[in-house]
């Protein structure tokens, strides 16, 4: 995946994380070109469009169709393809889908319903993908906790993504990896998790995907966020939130 192009993209949705913070966004006339191995920032105020822009790109938008307005490496694609190429950073990869903890609270209806752990995923996405990496170095790789655990009480690797507290963030990537993604959305993430997610180790992961060719959307408020790191800043202009 060389270039992803968005020509023109106006649109109006609702866009969503972990099914619970929730705004309508709107973004109007935005053209971009994004290559391999970049980071790219969507600078502006919440409701300005980068969540949007980057949910979009996620593939979580099920009504999106082919359009013009978005092309991969000079091919119009559609929806199906983005979901084919993208993780949305914090609730992974459309094949193995986010579910809410309330619908399975026990371990035991987890293992009836066949709830995957992180482990899981990130096996499956290996196999699927005929990816040469293995568990035990995708783990290291993102620092997941507890694989030599063996079991759900002590290893957090062998929980759902969604009990990974502030490990969320680099388990997701992480099954990203494993399913080869090469087009990492983040969610809108101020300000209880930005400055969390741009800082130290977890700064490192993102460069990390950066060097193995990987597009990186942020969605930000403040380029100085990205300072010195980001291959693009791309502004917005202000729009109103309706929630």
């Amino acid at each position: 995946m060389k270039e992803l192009q968005i020509n023109n993209l106006n649109y109006v949705h609702h866009v969503s994380l972990f099914n619970h913070y929730r705004i309508l966004d709107t973004i109007t006339g935005f053209s971009a070109s994004l290559t391999a191995g970049s980071i790219n920032g969507l600078v502006g105020e919440m409701g300005s469009g980068g969540w949007l822009v980057s949910y979009l790109l996620a593939g979580r938008i099920n009504d999106l169709t082919e359009s013009s307005a978005i092309l991969l490496n000079g091919q119009v694609i559609g929806n199906q393809t983005l979901r084919d190429i993208s993780c949305y950073v914090g609730e992974g990869v459309i094949e193995s889908p986010y579910r809410k903890l309330k619908n399975y609270p026990g371990r035991l209806k987890r293992k009836i319903l066949n709830v995957k752990t992180v482990a899981d995923q990130i096996k499956l996405g290996i196999l699927k993908t005929n990816n040469t990496m293995t568990l035990e170095k995708i783990s290291e790789l993102f620092d997941l906790s507890g694989l030599n655990e063996k079991n759900e009480r002590n290893g957090r690797i062998y929980r759902p993504l969604e009990f990974q507290s502030g490990e969320v963030w680099r388990a997701s990537m992480a099954i990203g990896v494993a399913y080869q993604k090469k087009l990492f959305c983040f969610p809108w993430l101020e300000p209880h998790y930005l400055k969390y997610i741009l800082a130290g180790v977890n700064l490192e992961y993102i460069k990390m995907l950066k060097e193995m060719g990987c597009m990186l959307l942020i969605p930000i408020s403040d380029d100085n966020y990205l300072k010195d790191i980001s291959t693009q800043n791309l502004y917005l202009k202000k729009r109103k939130i309706i929630l």
